[in-house]
């Protein structure tokens, strides 16, 4: 039997698409220094947390932005990930 590495990242992720793929792409680096297999990003890693969940507030809600699961956001995670194994999560465009 062979060992698996796995490692989980606890990290806030915000709104700025770019800025995210950038902090995962040196979260992947650190991983594939480590000998890391499977890397566990946050619920949120593409676009960030809700920051109210009351529903109490007149501003409009500040929303993670829906990104499509073929688009070029997720490929270009795809892309970053290579052979090592990554979970992330995201908010999904209604199909």
């Amino acid at each position: 039997m062979s060992e698996v590495q796995i490692s989980a990242v606890a990290q806030g992720f915000g709104r700025d698409l770019d800025l995210c793929l950038e902090e995962v792409a040196a979260l992947v680096e650190v991983a594939r220094r480590q000998g890391t297999h499977l890397l566990v990003l946050p619920e949120a890693t593409l676009g960030g947390y809700l920051h109210d969940l009351s529903g109490g507030t007149t501003r409009p809600p500040d929303l993670p932005p829906p990104l499509d699961l073929d688009g070029p956001v997720v490929k270009r995670l795809a892309e970053l990930a290579g052979d090592l194994t990554l979970c992330f999560g995201l908010c999904e465009a209604a199909g």
